[in-house]
């Protein structure tokens, strides 16, 4: 009787996860068939989720998916060994290489970019790789970050907006000035003291649309017509402003 062994499941279990956030992304994923494994599971390609235009730019990627902890595990991060032929099947190849460490049961996934990471000679002969759990997640949000290392040159094609019609609410209010405003002379330079002397006067027109200034106070009305008459000094000059909109 022919048995599919729990390795076999999980590790297609873990590129079934890969090809569902690739397909978020609104990426293409094309999974590599065979029973041969070189050390590549399948290939991203970049494609424009808005007008479904592929950039001609692919991606090649390694899964490696598990059910139980990888080494070091924790809710930061984990490390994972590689073979050292597998480094340097992957550093060998034109197109850019992810490693892809993943727990399907959870659906979480964590990635890396193999090129960048083993350009550095001592992590290229230790053939570790250690993952930050909180900066490498690996889904539809990092669709961008895998555009960049599509092509880090800005060959490959970036998505473009999608068109769709929007409808703008303006918060503005149109301001007009008065023809007129009236300007008069005062003793107070501070507005809060202007106030204060309207309301011990008992008038009921308290004004606070006054501006002070240089000893006079500016008002919209005549200030003889309202509670500013309590604290004006002598007669009051109109001034015309021209009315204009701003």
């Amino acid at each position: 009787m022919k048995k599919i062994g729990k390795s076999s499941h999980i590790g297609d279990s873990g590129i079934a996860l890969i090809h569902q956030v690739v397909n978020r992304m609104g990426f293409v994923w094309h999974e590599r068939t065979g029973t041969l494994d070189a050390g590549i599971d399948g290939e991203i390609e970049l494609r424009d989720p808005s007008t479904g235009e592929v950039a001609n730019r692919l991606i090649l990627v390694q899964s490696k998916a598990s059910d139980r902890p990888f080494p070091g595990e924790s809710d930061r991060g984990f490390h994972y060994p590689c073979r050292q032929a597998d480094v340097d099947y992957w550093m060998s190849a034109d197109n850019p290489v992810l490693l892809v460490c993943s727990h399907p049961q959870t659906g979480e996934a964590w990635w890396v970019h193999v090129q960048a990471w083993f350009a550095d000679p001592a992590r290229r002969a230790s053939g570790r790789v250690d993952f930050d759990k909180g900066t490498q997640r690996f889904d539809q949000d990092v669709a961008g970050r895998l555009l960049t290392v599509a092509d880090p040159h800005g060959r490959a094609h970036v998505p473009v907006a999608e068109h769709r019609e929007e409808v703008l609410t303006t918060n503005l209010l149109r301001v007009t000035l008065p023809s007129l405003i009236y300007r008069a002379r005062t003793t107070y330079t501070n507005p809060k003291d202007v106030i204060a002397q309207q309301r011990d006067s008992a008038d009921s027109d308290v004004r606070r649309d006054f501006i002070l200034r240089s000893g006079r106070i500016y008002s919209w009305l005549p200030p003889e017509e309202t509670a500013l008459r309590h604290v004006v000094n002598g007669p009051t000059d109109a001034v015309n402003t021209g009315g204009v909109d701003r």
